[in-house]
């Protein structure tokens, strides 16, 4: 089994954020929540604990995304 580690998920996000000029806590929600799906499905562990990667995911807490964004 494969593993991607949440920061990775978090700089792919950030970046696709960037390209789309869509900065809101929604997109990045929801953006973060397709690849940890679609990641899933793929047979692959997403490396981080459930309780992390549901408060990155949560829709009033994307400070990091925009971090990333920043450092771009």
């Amino acid at each position: 089994m494969l593993e991607v580690h949440l920061i990775d998920i978090q700089r792919a996000v950030s970046k696709e954020l960037k390209l789309e000029k869509c900065f809101d806590s929604r997109s990045a929600y929801r953006l973060t929540q397709i690849y940890i799906e679609n990641l899933s499905k793929d047979g692959f562990k997403i490396v981080s604990n459930q309780r992390y990667i549901r408060t990155f995911c949560s829709k009033n807490n994307h400070r990091k995304v925009l971090r990333f964004i920043k450092e771009l």
